[in-house]
């Protein structure tokens, strides 16, 4: 299992998406923003010791991920296939952030 530290390093190194043409994954682009903010602010709470509702993190990433997965998988524009496939692995490291801080809390 990755370590907080080693997941936000990779987040660090890996360009966020590009906004889409397509409207429904810009706006999950948009919502990918925040989310990664949100999930960011969290890790740093874990790591300063202060309380972190894991069960509830992790709930907001079950559903952020089924959302992402109703997304189409394929789009006109050959840059926002591009950008699904950028948007697909920006969630992943989320997703590993995540279960880092789960992990880390469970400790």
């Amino acid at each position: 299992m990755a370590t907080i530290e080693q997941v936000t390093n990779q987040l660090e190194i890996t360009p966020f998406p590009e906004f889409p043409e397509d409207d429904t994954l810009s706006d999950w682009v948009a919502e990918l923003a925040e989310f990664d903010g949100y999930v960011a602010g969290m890790a740093m709470t874990a790591k300063a010791g202060g309380e972190v509702n894991v069960r509830q993190l992790s709930e907001q990433a079950k559903h952020f991920s089924a959302a992402f997965a109703q997304l189409p998988t394929t789009y006109s524009a050959p840059e926002d296939n591009e950008i699904y496939l950028a948007c697909n692995l920006y969630l992943r490291l989320i997703e590993n952030l995540v279960a880092a801080i789960r992990e880390y809390r469970s400790c």
